[in-house]
């Protein structure tokens, strides 16, 4: 009969186990590097399937290596036992790259600018622009009042944007 694993010592080789695969430990890097980043984003940077990179994220979730986050219809991936304000700021990156966000958030860290100049620099119609300064006001990005300004957290989430950029661009 087996003899049954228990305690500490159960966990560390869990914990052995699970870093002891060579995307595990990128995918760990990954999350790290880039908390907020999605199942998508994830296998692209690996060069794996969504589903090995899934299976790998459910061993590294069960040894504690990663956590995943919910938000609206989005999953996405964070360090374990992250502060509230990264774990919101990572939410709000996951949010941003889904729906191709960023490039609003880019724009207003130039400075405040006005909805016409947002929409001319952004080369979409007047309902896109309105939507997306809708998003970034509703999730504490961005506030409008005669221009359209970046909040301390906006411009917190602009400064993680360019390291996403590289990753899509890989």
């Amino acid at each position: 009969m087996p003899i049954e694993k228990r305690g500490r010592w159960a966990d560390n080789t869990r914990q052995e186990v699970a870093l002891a695969h060579e995307a595990r430990r990128a995918i760990v890097h990954l999350v790290r590097k880039l908390p907020g980043i999605r199942l998508h984003e994830l296998a692209d940077a690996t060069g794996q399937t969504q589903s090995g990179v899934l299976w790998h994220l459910r061993t590294l979730e069960r040894a504690g290596f990663v956590s995943a986050q919910r938000h609206q219809s989005i999953r996405y991936y964070t360090p374990p036992n992250m502060a509230p304000e990264g774990r919101r700021l990572a939410e709000a990156m996951a949010t941003l790259r889904m729906y191709g966000r960023q490039a609003a958030l880019l724009q207003l860290v130039h400075g405040p600018m006005s909805r016409r100049d947002l929409q001319a620099e952004l080369g979409v119609s007047a309902t896109a622009a309105g939507n997306l300064l809708a998003y970034l006001t509703r999730e504490g990005l961005a506030t409008e009042t005669d221009h359209v300004r970046l909040t301390a957290f906006g411009a917190k989430a602009a400064a993680h944007l360019p390291s996403f950029d590289v990753l899509s661009a890989a």
